[in-house]
């Protein structure tokens, strides 16, 4: 309220010098807040605000980890995480014995925890469970390893799992050859281009959930898949 003020009140050159005299200025003192780190922290907190949502948002993300890893409100990103640390182990060469000791309770809590409130899918308690299965299997003995491996089998939710599951670690080898050339790869890319006009007609559902489908098997840090997919598929909701 008070800029649209400013503006109809001044002229336009003279707004016009105050926002180059007012980069300029910036330029100087964001290039000596960069020598050092509690300087640049106080660039942002006095004088510029550019960074308040992200910073915000950090804050609120970690509440939110935190409110999930002490069973507060229980989501399956915090298990994705220490499911993906365990295939990491599993895969190692040389493997250790004994891995995973620092997570392996909170992991198989958690598991417990996500499946008594209903929060997994399918996919993911077959993974998680899967997983979880074959490192009991291969890991050796300790007391925190002991602790967790009791709590996993004594868990109604357990499933017997063959060597052969699909969803823990595999070898690379083993996926098969995808009959793509790198002149197929390389013409799908060029197609791609932005678009802003639209037919008006709805995209059928199949093809929606399909692309969804590739979509959500996009890499993410730890598998954490901090994501969510909205569909509004009425022109009113849409709009």
């Amino acid at each position: 309220m008070i800029k649209d003020l400013i503006k109809r009140i001044l002229p336009r050159w003279l707004i016009a010098f105050l926002q180059s005299f007012r980069e300029h200025i910036d330029v100087r003192i964001a290039s000596v807040a960069s020598y050092f780190f509690w300087l640049s922290a106080l660039y942002y907190l006095v004088y510029n605000d550019c960074f308040r949502r992200e910073m915000r948002s950090v804050l609120s993300a970690r509440r939110s980890y935190y409110g999930n890893r002490d069973g507060q409100n229980p989501a399956s990103y915090l298990l994705r995480r220490n499911i993906h640390r365990l295939e990491k182990g599993l895969i190692m060469r040389p493997r250790r014995k004994v891995f995973g000791e620092g997570y392996i309770i909170e992991t198989v809590q958690h598991f417990n925890l996500c499946v008594e409130s209903n929060e997994l899918t399918e996919a993911e308690f077959s993974w998680a469970n899967d997983v979880i299965s074959e490192y009991f299997l291969v890991v050796s003995s300790s007391d925190k390893i002991d602790i967790a491996r009791a709590a996993f089998k004594a868990a109604d939710n357990v499933r017997e799992t063959g060597r052969n599951s699909f969803h823990k670690p595999i070898a690379y080898s083993t996926l098969g050859r995808v009959e793509i050339g790198f002149d197929q790869f390389q013409a799908l890319c060029q197609r791609r281009h932005s678009v802003r006009w639209f037919e008006q007609k709805r995209v059928p559902k199949n093809l929606i959930d399909a692309a969804v489908d590739v979509a959500a098997t996009a890499p993410s840090a730890c598998n954490r898949q901090p994501f969510k997919f909205y569909v509004f598929d009425e022109p009113e909701r849409a709009q």
